[in-house]
């Protein structure tokens, strides 16, 4: 059995600030050193490692900065971004801004395991402040820490990377999924494909369907759905132009504040965007007070996050937290008999780019917002109901099986959070391949 040691983090790594650049310092090419903001944490996906940026400093410019090493772990040191908790590996030189900081592994540490070491210390913990929460390279190398041998760290991360690998993997293919059901909907619904093909003078049913199935027997039924022309309104004979408001009812989260919140486990989560993207964690405010039904929301429940960041928090997202309360600034999208769920969620995955224009022309300090006003002003094309009922079973088992995957995800998560804790303590023991033969 490998052997624990006392130590200190200042003994494994070296802690490294971020820097503070200007912005025309930024550049714009690939051939540039990447960049990376608090906000890229949160952009790249479940997976554990920075593989990109979409942010540039010139080279002519990297002299002024520091470069953070591949291998580093880069992370929050201060403010909310902080409480996130977020670790990732840089696998190519970086650069990082200010209100970051990165650890070096010293002296043979497995990168890998450090960044889960790091994963389950809670910074909030060793922070000083208390409305605006900072770390210290100094508070942290004098954390104490247990570390077992190179070998042992080297199976332990690995270990734990391998569920999240297969949860990023899963992501991946959710947005494969997601792109192959808003293909179809572009095709049919927005640049009206059948018709202008039939219009044409196409007669092919796989043609005409853009070579969506190539079974001319289940083609036929589909292409002929289809009108071969356009009528006065611009639309496919027999269609109309509906708002988006009316496809659904958009129920927005209840303001709940500081008086509703309990300890955890006396009350359900309240869902904040912060809950989407992160799902429940040790952030996450639970409360006992009913401020209505309506509020109450269930696993497989579709939310659309109406405010904040254009870019990062106007988004659809499926919940899969189980019960829990939902907090304003989110709409919960319910059928009204309009459309069927996995419409509704392709359409809202189709509209992102609008929504985040119609938000950011209403931005102020950062935040933007789409009102119901602007979805009663945003129409979207509505075909004859065997149109929509032909969508559906298209749309219907993509929707399923990218359920499926986030309940997967879930558990893949609980398992590396329940094992996590368990594996830096040693409570629960591995052993290397050579020490096992």
């Amino acid at each position: 059995m490998s052997e624990w040691s006392e130590t200190t983090l200042g003994e494994l790594c070296k802690f490294q600030a971020g820097d503070a650049f200007a912005k025309d310092q930024q550049g714009l090419t690939a051939g540039d050193y990447p960049f990376i903001k608090v906000s890229d944490m949160n952009l790249l996906g479940n997976e554990r490692f920075i593989q990109q940026s979409n942010n540039w400093i010139r080279k002519a410019d990297v002299s002024k900065y520091r470069l953070h090493q591949p291998g580093s772990i880069a992370f929050a040191k201060i403010g909310e971004a902080l409480r996130a908790n977020r670790r990732r590996v840089i696998v190519r030189e970086t650069i990082i801004d200010n209100n970051m900081m990165s650890a070096t592994p010293k002296g043979g540490m497995e990168p890998l395991f450090l960044l889960y070491l790091l994963e389950g210390i809670d910074f909030n913990d060793v922070s000083r402040g208390s409305a605006l929460p900072y770390l210290t390279v100094g508070d942290l190398n004098q954390l104490p820490v247990r570390v077992p041998s190179p070998e042992t760290q080297k199976v332990i991360g690995q270990s734990l990377s391998l569920l999240d690998r297969k949860i990023e993997l899963n992501r991946r293919m959710n947005e494969t999924l997601e792109g192959m059901a808003q293909a179809i909907f572009r095709d049919w619904f927005v640049d009206f494909g059948p018709v202008r093909r039939a219009q044409a003078g196409l007669t092919d049913p796989v043609a005409i369907m853009g070579g969506l199935t190539p079974d001319t027997a289940r083609a036929a039924p589909l292409a002929a759905l289809f009108p071969a022309a356009f009528g006065n309104n611009g639309l496919p004979v027999g269609w109309n132009e509906e708002p988006l408001l009316d496809q659904a009812n958009w129920i927005n989260g209840a303001a709940y504040k500081n008086m509703h919140f309990v300890p955890k486990g006396l009350g359900l989560p309240v869902v904040k965007i912060a809950e989407l993207k992160a799902g429940i964690t040790e952030q996450t405010k639970f409360t006992n007070t009913d401020l209505g039904q309506k509020y109450r929301i269930n696993d497989g429940e579709l939310l659309f996050s109406w405010s904040g960041n254009p870019d990062t928090s106007i988004d659809a997202f499926i919940w899969t937290g189980g019960e829990a309360w939902l907090n304003q600034h989110i709409f919960a999208v319910r059928e009204n008999g309009k459309m069927d769920r996995p419409t509704l969620h392709t359409m809202l995955k189709w509209l992102m780019p609008q929504f985040a224009e119609l938000a950011r022309n209403k931005q102020t300090t950062g935040l933007g917002h789409v009102t119901k006003d602007d979805m009663k002003r945003l129409l979207i094309a509505k075909p004859p109901l065997p149109v929509a009922t032909a969508f559906a079973t298209f749309a219907g088992p993509i929707f399923e099986r990218i359920v499926a995957t986030l309940y997967e995800n879930r558990t893949l998560a609980e398992t590396r959070d329940y094992l996590l804790p368990r594996l830096m303590s040693g409570a629960v023991r591995v052993t290397p391949q050579a020490e096992a033969a």
